[in-house]
């Protein structure tokens, strides 16, 4: 008699992977045009987008979200910008794109600094910070009153990113600047240079306890104290490098 074998039950999804598929398409949008990196490593905020640029986000939107199936997973923002990209190229198209691209990564660009300290951390954003840093849209109804309300299209992203307790988790990665949502907490890079952030992080660790050990035996040889120590040895990291003492 033969036993049938069940079918492999899929997980259910985890809270951090929800969150996590909410904000991808929003980063991905982010992520269309490179980095500018600065010496040590850190993402240049972004200015003004001249026209190359501006044509380049075009381009590297309709490759990326036009070819995708509609699903109810898509931003409503950016099925109308697929629609009307199938439907043809009309110039008018490239600067809202544009500004929808600006306001999204500028937010995330002041997202860090708007952070309380992680001791107060509760709930890791101020809704009223958010809010003020997207465009409203400020006319009069057909009442004749005066209404003031967010644009759509940036509503829809601050509603996504509320979704998001941590905002913490919101990084870039060191090796390419681009965005990512970290559903571990430990995550330190995204997907594609994760194995390189790890070794660059060994090589650190590695750094340093060298540099520990190197002070414990002056310690311990020359009878000499921690400050000393160390003094001693940036005098022959400057002499190693063509210095003086």
């Amino acid at each position: 008699m033969s036993v049938k074998r069940l079918p492999r039950q899929r997980r259910p999804e985890t809270l951090q992977r929800w969150r996590a598929r909410t904000l991808e398409q929003w980063l991905t949008l982010v992520n269309l045009l490179p980095f500018e990196l600065d010496k040590e490593g850190n993402a240049e905020p972004l200015g003004e987008l001249d026209d190359v640029a501006s044509v380049q986000l075009c381009e590297a939107f309709k490759r990326e979200f036009v070819p995708r199936p509609i699903d109810d997973e898509r931003p409503s923002a950016f099925f109308q910008f697929v629609l009307r990209f199938q439907r043809g190229d009309p110039p008018h198209l490239i600067p809202k794109l544009v500004r929808l691209y600006r306001d999204v990564r500028r937010l995330l660009e002041r997202l860090p600094g708007m952070m309380p300290p992680r001791d107060d951390l509760a709930y890791g954003y101020e809704e009223e910070e958010i809010e003020e840093q997207v465009t409203h849209w400020t006319g009069v109804g057909a009442d004749g009153r005066l209404y003031d309300q967010p644009e759509p299209k940036r509503q829809e992203f601050i509603n996504a990113i509320k979704e998001v307790n941590d905002l913490s988790r919101i990084r870039r990665c060191p090796v390419c600047g681009r965005w990512f949502y970290a559903v571990r907490a430990n995550t330190g890079a995204c997907g594609l240079h994760l194995a390189r952030a790890r070794l660059q992080r060994m090589r650190e660790k590695r750094q340093q306890y060298e540099g520990v050990r190197r002070i414990n035996r002056l310690v311990r040889t020359k009878k000499i104290s921690i400050a000393e120590a160390r003094a001693e040895l940036k005098g022959r990291k400057r002499h190693n490098r063509g210095g003086t003492q």
